[in-house]
């Protein structure tokens, strides 16, 4: 019987006469050739949540078979996870860039899906007197719960009313700016 491992034959209980010596034997080499295989696609999962002013990405599984690229547009790929801030939905691409001994895999994809924060913007109630009007600023309106580290710059303030009696005060056009000053 004949044991084939690591690639050495074993002679195992063979009881023929060993005729070796009465050769001359020249070993050539053969040639090998090793394919590399397409690397496995990795698990994308997506980010689905209301605006927090927060940076946020998609997350992925893990591999051994290359290093992970992203992109937003299937053409320029990078290491570094897109992320995004505002409200809105941007689609992320993902592949395993294949090592030596793999191809790159097959693409897969997740969304990050950022929903816009609803609040409420309250005209504080104010009195005035007659041909007087009224106080037209931020500070007389409440607002409900922004992100961290947003705040209201400005609001329209227009009163229904001229003559004495009752009418409302109408909020509007509403200016939110993160801490950078950006309109959010």
């Amino acid at each position: 019987k004949i044991l084939v491992s690591d690639a050495q034959i074993v002679n195992i209980a063979n009881t023929a006469n060993n005729v070796t010596s009465n050769y001359t034997i020249t070993y050539v080499s053969g040639d090998l050739t090793i394919k590399s295989v397409k690397a496995q696609s990795v698990t994308v999962t997506g980010y689905n949540n209301i605006y927090d002013g927060a940076d946020h990405t998609i997350t992925t599984g893990t591999t051994t078979e290359g290093t992970i690229v992203y992109s937003t547009n299937q053409t320029n790929w990078s290491t570094t996870k897109p992320t995004q801030t505002v409200a809105g939905t941007t689609k992320v691409y993902v592949k395993v860039s294949g090592d030596k001994n793999h191809t790159d895999s097959d693409i897969t994809s997740g969304d990050i899906k950022i929903t816009k924060k609803s609040i409420t913007i309250t005209a504080n109630e104010q009195t005035v007197d007659y041909g007087t009007e009224i106080t037209k600023n931020v500070s007389q309106v409440t607002v409900a719960t922004l992100a961290t580290g947003d705040s209201l710059t400005s609001i329209t303030l227009t009163q229904s009313g001229e003559n004495a009696g009752s009418g409302k005060i109408i909020p509007s056009v509403a200016e939110i700016k993160d801490g950078t000053n950006t309109v959010v």
